[in-house]
């Protein structure tokens, strides 16, 4: 899991790199732009304004501030990010953003996607799932520039923590989001809890995907476990954002309500799955692995009543073996 996680980030971080050393990349084309305004004779407030714009974006997209650009001017930053929140409640054009939906997600079909731009530089954006979501962070991004806070790690995209998300397994799953600010430890701690969930969850997806056959009862089984690590893994989740962040703050109280909502469906979902478990009647084949592991524990009769059953499953080799048990 870690191996692929790191293949995944550094695949990403090239990708990233590539395009903005390359002289005709995105990186490299934001620059000259930047030069041309310069060039252009704006003024020095207008043009501090329009990098605030660059860098609220590149804060967006999880991008370390290496300069300190926002934190060194703030009374730039502010007036701008306050015009991006603005535009977060139905999208437009502002002096120095253009927020706008894609494809047939203007008609609100499907899932929805919102896309922030540099208004004079479309190139340079980032996207959301929706507008809503580009709210909250916009406001999160705010108040943490508010509490001197710029570790913008916060904004990774989810599929570098858990992967690709086909699908998800209820409700507040499809949201993971890793608790700001670990300490080392904390880090080692988020990798141990975080990833029996991922295996389980895993394990539904290779169902699912039909990558393997199983029966009935394996596949409550299968359900069974997701459902109890989403129980460990997103109880830990609700605990260590209220922990690390203000759990009265928008985008906190709702990944913290999300997973709190998480665990509470999970526990439904074990109470049923056991009982779903219990009445399922034993096929044949479950029945003679039970009677064959009660004859090698000494049991006569099961081995006796194990060899009927192999016999008629034309399963000869094992019949003899119990033949054997049942003397």
């Amino acid at each position: 899991m870690n191996s692929m996680k790191k293949i995944l980030k550094e695949w990403k971080s090239f990708l990233r790199e590539s395009d903005e050393s390359s002289p005709t990349g995105t990186g490299e084309r934001l620059k000259k732009h930047f030069a041309n305004l310069v060039a252009g004779g704006i003024s020095a407030s207008e043009y501090n304004k329009k990098l605030a714009a660059k860098h609220i974006i590149a804060a967006l997209k999880a991008f370390e501030d290496k300069e300190g650009f926002i934190k060194k001017n703030k009374k730039h930053v502010f007036p701008v990010l306050n015009e991006l929140i603005s535009l977060t409640t139905e999208g437009g054009e502002g002096k120095y953003f253009s927020v706008y939906l894609t494809g047939a997600q203007r008609d609100k079909v499907g899932s929805v996607s919102a896309i922030v731009a540099l208004a004079d530089f479309a190139d340079w954006k980032v996207s959301f799932d929706d507008l809503e979501t580009l709210k909250q962070f916009a406001g999160t991004l705010k108040e943490m520039i508010s509490n001197d806070d710029y570790d913008f790690n916060i904004f990774k995209p989810e599929t570098e923590l858990v992967g690709e998300k086909p699908r998800s397994f209820g409700r507040g799953t499809g949201g993971v989001q890793k608790p700001p600010r670990l300490s080392p430890k904390e880090e080692e701690e988020f990798e141990a809890i975080s990833l029996p969930w991922f295996r389980a969850a895993g394990e539904v997806l290779s169902v699912l995907d039909r990558s393997r056959e199983i029966t009935i009862r394996e596949w409550y089984n299968t359900l069974l476990e997701e459902a109890r690590q989403r129980i460990i893994f997103f109880s830990y989740l609700e605990k260590k954002w209220r922990e690390k962040t203000d759990p009265n703050s928008y985008f906190s109280g709702s990944l913290i309500f999300n997973y709190s909502m998480a665990v509470a469906d999970a526990e439904d979902s074990v109470e049923r799955l056991k009982a779903e478990i219990a009445n399922i009647q034993p096929t044949a084949e479950e029945k003679v692995e039970d009677l064959m592991a009660k004859a090698k524990a000494g049991d006569k009769e099961a081995a006796k009543e194990a060899r009927k059953m192999l016999l008629a499953l034309k399963r000869t080799k094992e019949a003899r073996q119990m033949r054997m048990l049942s003397r």
